[in-house]
């Protein structure tokens, strides 16, 4: 059996932060950083978004130059993880049903390599996994921080897996999972097969009209999803 890539997103997927707290971070930081006198905009749908593209947006929103955060892109991201190491505790990240299970069950499995595909930028994602335990599963990935467009992820994370496990993963072998109609979307793009998790914001309903290779309204038959995997 050939081994099989399985790709995690993280909000909404495996677990999810209190309503409203990225919002409240990112307009505290750019507020801040930036001396913007006047309320500005950051409410939009950050489903499946990469955080590079909700700067992007919320950029957009407000009529600011997007090389203004270009510019000063390093000192955003240690600005927003100096405030999402604050607010992010065990009482205020929780995790989705049946995600610990799925991820343990498939690190003991030889006939499995784990590793992300998320919108979080890289330190966040993995400040959020280890809150939860589950950092040490994750040995590689693509990250928020990494580019706008989420389309681009996972070609990102298949390299370092190759570099990693010295695998040559083909599309048929490599399954996304996530909550989003992005994380479906990006997946299809690569070629890759895609798992839709019905935990996040976006409905079933929603999920179900990208055609996933597999539609779960949640992560706890661990039996179904390793079979689907491993298949």
């Amino acid at each position: 059996m050939a081994k099989k890539l399985v790709l995690f997103d993280i909000d909404g997927t495996i677990l999810y932060l209190d309503s409203g707290i990225s919002r409240r971070i990112f307009k505290k930081v750019l507020g801040r950083m930036f001396q913007y006198t006047t309320d500005f905009n950051v409410d939009f749908d950050y489903s499946g978004l990469t955080d590079l593209y909700i700067l992007f947006k919320i950029a957009e929103l407000n009529n600011i130059p997007f090389h203004f955060f270009q510019k000063d892109i390093n000192s955003i991201w240690e600005a927003l993880l100096a405030e999402f190491i604050t607010v992010s505790k065990e009482d205020s990240i929780h995790l989705i049903d049946g995600a610990k299970q799925v991820i343990q069950r498939f690190s003991y499995s030889d006939n499995v390599a784990l590793g992300l595909v998320t919108g979080n930028f890289r330190s966040c994602a993995y400040l959020k996994l280890s809150i939860v335990g589950l950092d040490k599963f994750f040995p590689f990935g693509a990250f928020g921080d990494e580019s706008v467009d989420r389309a681009d992820l996972p070609l990102i994370a298949l390299q370092r897996a190759r570099s990693i496990t010295n695998i040559e993963f083909s599309p048929n072998d490599t399954i996304v999972v996530g909550d989003s109609a992005l994380d479906i979307q990006s997946a299809k793009k690569n070629g890759l097969k895609s798992v839709a998790v019905a935990t996040g914001q976006t409905k079933s309903e929603t999920l179900a009209k990208e055609n996933p290779d597999l539609l779960v309204p949640n992560l706890l038959d661990v039996n179904m999803l390793e079979e689907f995997v491993l298949q």
